[in-house]
């Protein structure tokens, strides 16, 4: 019997757009920092490649070696606190979380920092139907390894779960080697191809589930 659907944050609960890159740009301009900010954009995308683990100062030591060291960690820290307010008020995900949330246990697990992604989370209005953040900064080991899963699988067994994610291999496959079950969210079409339980967006899930 299904307890808890674990799902992913990213381009799953919250779509990622573009613009929201220009949040560090931004930060940037207001204090007069002469830096391409895509090349930070592009530190921050590769640490869930580079690292197993989510790190702060790691992330500000990559900065600075890409940008001669040109910003300070206060500089990062409101960046970073910029990201809380990264996502966009939707009532159909509100009632599909309140749906969800009278059923069963509804967790998170990111590879992104906790604070941050909470920060999305509220400003979206759904954080009060999800009963805990893993990110990146607090689980063991980053998706796709087995610590972060078995963490947000919490006291119930892997069929018992539901993991809800955007990538193949860092959510769908690190979820089914341990034996919970899974359904792909492609937004895109870019799985065409994938064979196993896919949606196109989570919304779906009210009809599912």
């Amino acid at each position: 019997m299904l307890k808890r659907i674990i799902f992913d944050l990213d381009n799953t609960l919250i779509e990622w757009k573009d613009e929201y890159t220009l949040n560090i740009k931004n930060v940037l301009e207001k204090h007069n920092i002469d830096v391409d900010y895509m090349v930070i954009d592009g530190v921050i995308e590769s640490m869930e490649v580079k690292y197993d683990t989510l790190s702060k100062e790691q992330l500000y030591k990559d900065i600075c070696h890409k940008i001669d060291n040109k910003i300070t960690m206060d500089i990062l820290d409101e960046i970073l606190i910029g990201q809380q307010s990264l996502s966009e008020y939707d009532e159909k995900m509100i009632d599909l979380m309140k749906y969800l949330s009278s059923k069963y246990e509804i967790v998170v697990l990111t590879n992104y920092f906790t604070y941050v992604q909470e920060g999305r989370l509220k400003h979206a209005g759904i954080l009060p139907y999800i009963k805990k953040v893993y990110g990146g900064d607090i689980i063991p080991k980053i998706k796709p390894d087995a610590s972060g899963f078995i963490m947000a699988m919490g006291d119930n067994i892997a069929t018992e779960c539901l993991f809800v994610g955007d990538s193949i291999i860092r959510d769908i496959n690190g979820a089914k080697n341990l034996g919970i079950p899974t359904i792909l969210v492609d937004l895109n079409d870019k799985y065409k191809d994938y064979k196993d339980k896919k949606i196109k967006s989570v919304l779906e899930l009210k009809e599912m589930l």
